[in-house]
């Protein structure tokens, strides 16, 4: 398979997530989604996005939760139920992984098509 189409697979499984951040998002699925096994699913997923679908899925989660909370009209708790965490106590555990000082803050992480 060439690496464009590897490209716009991949983008599809990102836009699906973002899409649907509370999905119940595990490698079989989006795999298929995909249309690569899972063996090499996260692979190809962290050769192209330079991430593993365990740090993506999180980072997307917060990153809409910062949008959701810049808005200023809902609780934290209503805000990370939106995002597809398990509970309001769970989103501040999670804040600090996107302020690593090694991270690029993104709104988007689409792979650039060649």
């Amino acid at each position: 398979m060439f690496e464009m189409e590897y490209r716009e697979r991949i983008n599809r499984v990102i836009k699906a997530i973002i899409r649907n951040l509370d999905g119940d998002w595990t490698t079989e699925p989006l795999a298929g989604f995909a249309g690569i096994s899972a063996f090499y699913f996260h692979r190809i997923f962290r050769a192209l996005t330079g991430e593993t679908m365990f740090a993506f899925l999180p980072r997307r989660k917060l990153l809409r939760a910062l949008q959701i909370i810049d808005e200023g009209r809902f609780t934290l708790t209503e805000i990370a139920l939106e995002c597809g965490f398990d509970s309001g106590s769970s989103l501040p555990t999670h804040l600090p992984q996107i302020f690593q000082p090694h991270r690029e803050l993104q709104t988007e992480i689409w792979i650039p098509s060649e």
